[in-house]
């Protein structure tokens, strides 16, 4: 993915991804209060001007890169879930890898995501991508608990328990960084399907 961002340098769409990139880095090491378009310029090798022309304002870079990593996550989602077909078990199994994919869950894009929620309540902006994300990946879940014959009421719960456990994990993902092992928590995610659903996972 690097490489093929850095070939596309000097394109529109290529520098703004490359902007959105750096953004990512700044605001996983200063937080959203402390990131700053001159400091996503230096990060992504450009020069302020340039930054100015693709974002007005800072905001407008922030909604970008909210907007991005959303997108990013959706089509991750929805590749899990072409993948498994019918399959509802293998979906769910699906969800889990997804959510340790690397490119999906390292530290730096996990502090973003929980910087944009915790910042949500007071933004419109955040409130709806973070919002729609969620409503995306939850409708997944719930999905599939309910074609394994749950009803609403017991789908909801058992999707809620999931998610959080995945929630948990991505908690840890932050907090340890490279001593998080991976396998470990995909591990444990389908020993919780696996005590919840008819069929071991």
């Amino acid at each position: 993915m690097e490489l093929a961002i850095r070939n596309e340098r000097g394109t529109r769409e290529g520098r703004r991804r490359d902007l959105v990139e750096a953004a990512i880095a700044i605001i996983a090491r200063n937080g959203l209060a402390g990131t700053t378009l001159a400091k996503v310029a230096a990060g992504a090798g450009l020069t302020a001007g340039i930054v100015n022309h693709h974002f007005d304002t800072k905001e407008a870079l922030l909604v970008e890169t909210l907007r991005t990593l959303s997108e990013e996550f959706a089509q991750g989602l929805e590749t899990a879930l072409a993948e498994a077909g019918q399959d509802a078990e293998a979906a769910l199994a699906g969800i889990i890898d997804h959510n340790f994919d690397p490119a999906i869950s390292d530290a730096a894009h996990v502090a973003v995501w929980f910087a944009f929620q915790a910042e949500a309540p007071w933004r419109a902006a955040y409130t709806e991508i973070c919002g729609d994300r969620d409503a995306l990946y939850m409708d997944a879940i719930r999905g599939r608990f309910a074609q394994l014959g749950l009803g609403p009421a017991d789908a909801d719960v058992q999707a809620r328990a999931f998610a959080g456990l995945l929630d948990r994990y991505w908690q840890d993902i932050l907090f340890l960084d490279a001593r998080f092992d991976r396998q470990a928590a995909r591990d444990a995610c389908r020993r919780f399907l696996g005590a919840v659903l008819p069929v071991k996972v």
